[in-house]
């Protein structure tokens, strides 16, 4: 192994944290936690053999690291002739319309505003939707919401509804309307999950009755694959490319935004798109946002742009994300504490992370 150079397969990328780094495999969807000098050998030493940097990290023990890399099929023994053969990963990002994904808010009356706001998303062929229902509807009008929605030209539905219906309506549903994809049933009496026809049906205790119960960050939420990895280096990984209309037909980023871009009853999509702040929010990526950027789970997470640790920063962390990169701990674990113990917040709202307060609490979890 000494002799041989290395190479890490293509789909494995190496992102570093604060605290540690991961490895990200793209292909298999899964990932693989890894000390920062790891990271940064793996990052800084392409092309090096083993050898020479067995010689050059010699406080490291190199192979065990390398025995890990190989095992776990994270990079392979490679002569140096061959290493120019394995070109790197194509990490654009582009989508071939102006929006991949809408989301929709219904309160009382869905019918009310149907039509208009059908209308206007069938000019842009948005391939994802997302309808929420906030309160009980009627099975007529539910039907009436699918009908509609399916002779649109998306392709893919997903529903958030409350589980009032019996479920031979709910799979009669899921038969006819074969653009659901997704179906969640909230107030339910039981957490489960069912494959029904080409949709998943899933049942959850939580009772979802307005946008504000968006925004939350965890791990359950995380997708280590390449799509999510190439849009969250170039864009915002929650808002890019999306356009939302909220229980009033306000037409925003998200529901959630308090930025409203007009009402569908009286402007058009086209019309909120050509405003000057419509996709200010689309570039903010995770590199650009603090905490996240010092986060190894950064581009695997989704964002949340509308609430945010501190209103006056549009960078600012999202405020229901409970992980504390500078000490790798979830909120619940043993030795937790927030950020706001391992730094403080100028008058602007960045935060400035004390490296001397941080130096000593991973000293007291981690010891070393």
């Amino acid at each position: 192994m000494s002799e041989s150079h290395y190479q890490l397969f293509s789909c494995c990328v190496p992102v570093r944290g604060f605290a540690r780094s991961a490895i990200y495999d793209l292909q298999r969807k899964d990932y693989w936690f890894i000390p920062n000098d790891l990271c940064d050998l793996l990052i800084k030493e392409k092309g090096l053999p083993i050898s020479g940097i067995n010689e050059k990290y010699k406080h490291l023990d190199i192979e065990s690291y390398f025995n890990f890399l190989f095992e776990n099929e994270i990079c392979f023994p490679c002569r140096k002739e061959d290493l120019d053969r394995f070109p790197e990963l194509d990490l654009q990002w582009n989508i071939p319309f102006e929006f991949e994904t809408a989301i929709v808010d219904f309160n009382r009356e869905p019918l009310v505003r149907l039509k208009r706001i059908v209308s206007e998303l069938n000019k842009y062929a948005i391939p994802n939707i997302q309808i929420r229902f906030f309160e009980a509807v009627e099975e007529d009008q539910f039907k009436e919401v699918l009908i509609q929605f399916s002779d649109s030209n998306m392709k893919f539905l997903e529903l958030i509804v409350l589980n009032r219906f019996s479920q031979e309506f709910i799979d009669s549903m899921l038969h006819e309307f074969p653009k659901i994809r997704l179906l969640i049933l909230t107030n339910s009496t039981k957490r489960s999950r069912r494959d029904v026809e080409q949709a998943t049906v899933f049942e959850t205790t939580e009772h979802i009755t307005s946008h504000c119960q968006c925004g939350l960050i965890q791990q359950a939420q995380f997708a280590v694959e390449m799509r999510t990895y190439c849009e969250s280096r170039l864009h915002n990984s929650c808002l890019n490319a999306k356009v939302s209309i909220d229980v009033h037909g306000n037409i925003k980023n998200c529901p959630s935004m308090k930025e409203s871009f007009g009402n569908i009853c009286d402007t058009s999509i086209e019309q909120a798109l050509q405003h000057v702040n419509f996709k200010s929010m689309w570039s903010i990526k995770k590199d650009d946002i603090e905490v996240c950027k010092d986060c190894e789970f950064r581009h695997m997470c989704s964002d949340c742009r509308a609430y945010l640790k501190k209103e006056n920063n549009r960078c600012s962390q999202p405020e229901k994300c409970n992980y504390n990169p500078y000490i790798a701990k979830w909120k619940g674990e043993e030795g937790y504490v927030p950020i706001e113990h391992c730094g403080t917040y100028n008058n602007r709202g960045n935060y400035i992370p004390d490296l001397i307060k941080i130096k000593q609490i991973n000293m007291d979890l981690w010891g070393g």
